[in-house]
């Protein structure tokens, strides 16, 4: 087999693994808000008439195409496949950059599978969050600012690009506002000729993007600022798990969660191509290089963006796994001096950093050929078991929920105020009902008015713990509800009202 047949077939081995690993995975609760505010989008403003916990470009890119395709259901198929498209772009950008950076194309192999492979990045391949697409531009954004930088005039028309990539990387998730602060202190060090469109560019996607954050300001700020800040200690304290927040709780979750497998292979990449090349010159003019030292400073600046919120969780880390395997790829050239050497290293270093995330992958594999038993299918299902038993049932209206996904899937409307899932509902109540209000938010003191001033149609509970839920079944109780199977989502429970 040639070189580039072998390359064609690790992309289709590869797209096809990540393809069973994004339809077929099971979907947590993260994902609950995010669906949910893009398909209010499409005909709501976030922030003004609902919630919404994040910066708004990633519901304004869902809530485009959901509106560009004529969609009124199915929106979790596509959702699941967008953030499939943008583990693609990510991977894309891995490899342009390591093939300028090298001939032949094994470092691209390798780090391209590490990405794929590596814990800290697959709980973002197959969920439908926040994470994928910010990490995707950022990383573009980079390798576009660092191949312009080697010509002797930088293109603008790409400066501008990279800048735009990096505001919607900002305006989809806040943790990567690094990013384009070192890489402006990098441009007026390194080459000021990038700094007139990369700002150019970080100006015109702040000002598409500035529209919703003005229609609902006091929405934006407790969304994207204040919840992040206040909740965390008490929420974890209400379940219990005040512990996360120690430094013990942080030291085992970096040893076993972050610095293990891609991570750590390409960590050692990096000090083994350090220490091979301290006597070698030419080795050192490589390392010592202005890109390696941006590529260095994204490294530090992820990893202390990932530390900030607390409790961690893995999520956080995913742009310093990222920016470590381009690093990786930039290092590649630092080792030619040692031959044959920096083959097996290359070699080592994907056993070590791909073996776990690719063992989870081929697990996943065989549900290729089981289209039945896709998440995406099961909540299909889901969704339209719900609504066949209301139009069974004869009745219309809102479904009260905390997990939307399912109902939205089907076309079912849902309550703006629980839009977020179980997250702002479950800490609500640290607010007054008129600051509540005001936000187009409720919590567990206040979800019985709200259910009395606007009766739901039907009830749907079963995916949060019962402490959250037990408001929706004591209304179900209480007003004669009828309870209905739902196939497909293991522990759905749907409460239908007596039709009037």
């Amino acid at each position: 087999m040639d070189q580039n047949r072998l390359i064609l077939a690790y992309w289709l081995l590869l797209g096809l693994l990540l393809a069973g690993f994004v339809l077929g995975r099971g979907y947590n609760h993260d994902e609950e808000q995010f669906l949910a505010a893009a398909v209010l989008a499409m005909d709501q403003v976030p922030y003004r008439d609902f919630l919404y916990l994040q910066p708004p470009a990633y519901p304004a890119l869902l809530s485009g195409l959901f509106r560009l395709l004529g969609m009124s259901d199915g929106y979790f198929l596509v959702a699941r496949l967008v953030n499939l498209g943008f583990t693609l772009a990510a991977l894309a950008a891995l490899w342009c950059f390591a093939r300028r950076q090298a001939a032949e194309p094994w470092p691209a192999l390798a780090v391209t599978l590490l990405f794929a492979t590596c814990t800290a990045i697959q709980p973002a391949i197959d969920s439908m969050r926040n994470d994928m697409a910010p990490c995707a531009l950022a990383l573009w954004a980079v390798v576009l600012l660092l191949w312009e930088r080697e010509r002797p005039k930088p293109r603008q028309a790409m400066t501008a690009l990279a800048g735009l990539l990096l505001a919607g990387a900002v305006g989809t998730k806040l943790s990567y506002a690094f990013a384009p602060f070192l890489l402006i202190l990098w441009s007026l060090w390194q080459r000021r000729a990038l700094l007139p469109g990369l700002m150019a560019g970080g100006a015109l996607g702040g000002l598409l993007l500035l529209p919703w954050p003005l229609a609902g300001w006091d929405g934006f700020v407790e969304g994207v600022f204040t919840y992040h800040r206040a909740t965390p200690a008490l929420w974890h304290a209400e379940a219990g798990l005040s512990s996360w927040f120690g430094v013990e709780y942080l030291a085992v979750f970096l040893n076993r969660r972050v610095f293990t497998d891609a991570v750590l292979a390409g960590l050692l990449f990096l000090v083994t191509a350090w220490v091979l090349g301290r006597r070698d010159a030419a080795v050192k003019a490589v390392l010592r290089d202005r890109q390696m030292g941006l590529l260095a400073a994204l490294m530090l600046g992820a990893l202390i963006f990932g530390l900030l919120p607390r409790p961690p969780y893995i999520q956080y880390f995913m742009p310093f796994a990222a920016f470590t395997l381009l690093a990786m790829a930039a290092a590649w050239p630092a080792l030619e001096s040692v031959g044959r050497v920096r083959g097996a290293l290359l070699m080592a270093v994907v056993l070590l950093g791909a073996l776990p995330g690719k063992l989870v992958l081929l697990a996943n594999a065989p549900r290729l050929l089981q289209p039945e038993k896709w998440m995406v299918s099961r909540i299909a299902e889901a969704g339209s078991s719900i609504r066949v038993a209301m139009q069974e049932a004869n009745v219309t209206g809102p479904v009260a929920t905390l997990s939307p996904i399912p109902v939205l899937e089907a076309g079912l409307d849902i309550y703006p105020e629980l839009s977020t899932g179980p997250f702002f509902y479950r800490t609500a109540d640290r607010l007054s009902a008129e600051r509540l209000g005001v936000l187009k938010a409720v919590g567990r003191r206040d979800l019985p008015a709200l259910l009395a001033a606007r009766p739901p149609a039907a009830i749907l509970i079963g995916r949060e713990s019962p402490p959250l839920e037990q408001p929706l079944l004591d209304y179900a109780m209480a007003h004669g509800f009828v309870e209905r199977p739902v196939p497909g989502v293991r522990g759905l429970r749907l409460f239908i009202a007596a039709p009037h």
